[in-house]
């Protein structure tokens, strides 16, 4: 994949854009600070949240403000895609530092409630669900083989999804400390990576099936046959997250993967290391964020002078 169509992928995701836009703000930093794990989960973490419709965006207003101010930075997509800094963005799987986190989730009744609000308790790390299980059964309409299980590259002390949790960025609300396990693979595994959105986009051809939206997504069954697990780098989610791809005749898009992440579809051999809990980060807020000031964040054009 070339600089160019790995920078176009970014300027054809509403969350690549958001991300574009917050390095351009802070364009009086040099380039490869932004390439620093830390950095980069703080700024992938701030733009998928401002731009998840879940969450902040009902209306979609937050992407197409993202999407349209972007397209005037394609220079800066191909520095930061073409700068040796950021390769890490799209490398392979790390399998040696794969980190399994236990969000405690708070209970729906005091979600709002931060004075009172109160948490599931710790769920610990259960080998036992990463054992290989019977063959699932091939009369089950679509069903999901994934053990349910994920894990995240550690980079820099930290994770893309632990820092999402630190930002509470979209759906990921956790009480902090948040447990982390270091997670020891005693097998091969066959790994899908996914860096760009023909990637995801191929995939779903290879085992198609329709969503109700028309869409298609994989068929986690005939999946799980091939692949162990799925990978999306940290660059693979700025490009596809939310970002509608066509080709063949048929649309697919990602979504709500949210970070970097490996989403483990075969149970496997494993032993799982307690490590130290990780803390709420609260470093990057002198960062300058998009949207600039001056610009009315409902409507995304200039505000008049008061």
């Amino acid at each position: 994949m070339t600089h160019e169509e790995k920078a176009q992928a970014l300027l054809n995701s509403p969350v690549g854009c958001a991300l574009i836009l917050d390095v351009f703000e802070n364009r009086h930093l040099p380039l490869e600070h932004f390439a620093d794990p830390k950095v980069s989960f703080w700024l992938a973490a701030c733009a998928m949240d401002f731009t998840d419709p879940h969450a902040t965006d009902l209306d979609g207003m937050n992407q197409l403000m993202a999407l349209k101010d972007a397209k005037a930075h394609e220079d800066l997509a191909i520095r930061i895609v073409g700068h040796p800094s950021f390769a890490w963005w799209y490398e392979p799987i790390d399998i040696a530092n794969q980190v399994w986190t236990s969000p405690r989730m708070p209970y729906a009744a005091n979600l709002h409630d931060d004075h009172n609000r109160s948490f599931d308790p710790l769920e610990l790390f259960d080998a036992e669900r990463w054992k290989k299980p019977a063959p699932p059964s091939k009369n089950r309409h679509y069903p999901h083989p994934t053990t349910g299980q994920k894990t995240s590259t550690l980079r820099g002390g930290t994770t893309s999804e632990v820092m999402a949790f630190a930002l509470t960025a979209a759906d990921s609300v956790s009480a902090f400390p948040l447990a982390i396990w270091k997670v020891n693979f005693h097998q091969e595994v066959r790994m899908k990576e996914i860096n760009h959105p023909v990637d995801w986009h191929e995939l779903c051809l290879e085992f198609p099936r329709k969503a109700s939206d028309g869409r298609i997504l994989p068929d986690w069954l005939q999946l799980a046959d091939t692949w162990d697990g799925i990978h999306l780098t940290l660059g693979g989610m700025l490009s596809c997250e939310q970002s509608k791809y066509e080709q063949d005749g048929e649309w697919s898009m990602l979504q709500f993967w949210r970070s970097e992440r490996t989403y483990w579809l075969n149970r496997l051999a494993i032993t799982g290391e307690r490590m130290s809990d990780a803390q709420r980060i609260d470093h990057w807020q002198e960062l300058a964020r998009y949207p600039y000031d001056g610009y009315d964040p409902f409507t995304g054009l200039p505000m008049a002078p008061s």
